[in-house]
């Protein structure tokens, strides 16, 4: 990881190279997926209503270390987690 000459840590150029978004954009549809195997597949609406929380304050933490493009991918992740979790709502009630 590069460093700016105030000795502050810069983001690397590509997302794909930051662990930190890779992982905020990964977590939600993680825990729709441990939610759906674990359980059965109609509780995993369920996800959406934890990530939509656990994502708001891992949003908040994020941009106050100064993150944006991990808070950028925060929001993806909720998005992703979200289509998965209509998806198993769907099943739940038909």
């Amino acid at each position: 990881m590069e460093v700016s000459e105030s000795n502050v840590p810069v983001e690397p150029e590509k997302w794909q190279n930051d662990f930190l978004s890779i992982l905020m954009l990964t977590l939600g549809p993680l825990l729709w997926l441990l939610l759906v195997t674990q359980l059965r597949f109609s509780v995993g609406w369920l996800a959406f209503v934890c990530q939509a929380q656990i994502g708001f304050y891992l949003w908040l933490t994020v941009l106050a270390y100064g993150h944006k493009r991990a808070a950028q991918w925060t929001w993806w992740g909720v998005g992703i987690t979200a289509l998965l979790s209509l998806w198993s709502l769907i099943v739940a009630l038909f």
